[in-house]
């Protein structure tokens, strides 16, 4: 027999039931909590390190790696250069509210894209060229 798990977050796993089918089910938290430069609750201070760490993650999480090592960054294809270019993009952030939009700007995209990997980064630096500039006009 199976017991089917309410829907209460984003990600959905499958969790055995003896005997019969597997049934999914989902978290109750969302995937990136707990994730260091990603989660409001773990900042990281060092905006080079917090750069790294956001690639590292939005990269596992995005372009198909995996702990069996079946992913896209064997040999040393054109993706494997790829968390690294967001790094390099999220480094030169002019300061903390840059960074911060433009972490905002590639993880949206990555969630969202339905382009190939090497089509993230431009979409996230349109996005983020889009609405980062200077409010003229605007009376606070």
């Amino acid at each position: 027999m199976t017991t089917l798990v309410p829907y209460a977050a984003e990600e959905q796993v499958t969790i055995p039931s003896a005997p019969g089918p597997h049934v999914a089910c989902v978290h109750a938290d969302p995937w990136w909590k707990g994730v260091a430069g990603l989660d409001p609750e773990h900042p990281i201070a060092d905006r080079l390190f917090a750069a790294q760490a956001v690639a590292i993650a939005l990269a596992a999480r995005y372009l198909q790696l995996d702990a069996r090592g079946n992913s896209l960054f064997h040999g040393r294809s054109r993706v494997y250069a790829i968390p690294a270019e967001w790094r390099a993009w999220l480094s030169e952030a002019s300061g903390d509210a840059d960074y911060h939009l433009r972490k905002i700007a590639l993880w949206r995209v990555c969630e969202h894209q339905d382009a190939g990997p090497e089509d993230i980064l431009p979409a996230a630096r349109d996005l983020h060229a889009a609405v980062a500039g200077p409010l003229r006009g605007r009376r606070w």
